[in-house]
């Protein structure tokens, strides 16, 4: 019996701990404040949020590839710097399917459409035969890119 309640209140210690280090009792951690910033579109905000924990996320697959996309999204995007995020997240986690369709788009913003099916075909592999929706999303901004009427700019006079 002894060691049974011995068992029981190390478990409660152990659990306690973890409850004091969980976001919802910190205020949320900085990578949650960057995805609210993302989804209001808040660009400014998120980059922020991210510069704020950048020095203690160096081994972090989901913040490099959110530095990446907001990168990406800025007025002016630094595209080399952009890239580099996306290839760190996938460095750490190969198989990061977000990525992987982030970084497609990235290489459709340089015109490099071969680049992007690249991304399109590991996603595919790493899905399997579903479609997921980052091989969704990725294949159908690859078709949208491709339709001639997307490159041409036509100005009325």
């Amino acid at each position: 019996m002894k060691n049974c309640c011995t068992a029981l209140l190390g478990l409660a210690f152990c659990l306690s701990l973890h409850a004091a280090d969980t976001p919802s009792n910190m205020g949320g951690s900085p990578l949650d404040e960057a995805r609210e910033a993302i989804a209001q579109k808040n660009w400014a905000g998120a980059l922020n949020s991210l510069r704020a924990i950048a020095p203690d996320q160096a081994s972090s697959a989901d913040f490099h590839n959110l530095m990446g996309y907001v990168l990406r999204h800025q007025t002016q995007p630094d595209m080399v710097a952009v890239l580099d995020h996306y290839d760190r997240a996938l460095a750490i986690d190969p198989g990061h399917r977000q990525a992987r369709e982030y970084l497609g788009e990235a290489w459709l913003m340089l015109h490099c459409p071969d680049q992007a099916a690249e991304q399109l075909a590991t996603i595919r592999r790493l899905c399997g035969y579903s479609d997921c929706e980052e091989w969704k999303d990725l294949q159908q901004a690859i078709l949208a890119y491709r339709n001639p009427s997307h490159h041409s700019c036509s100005i009325s006079k």
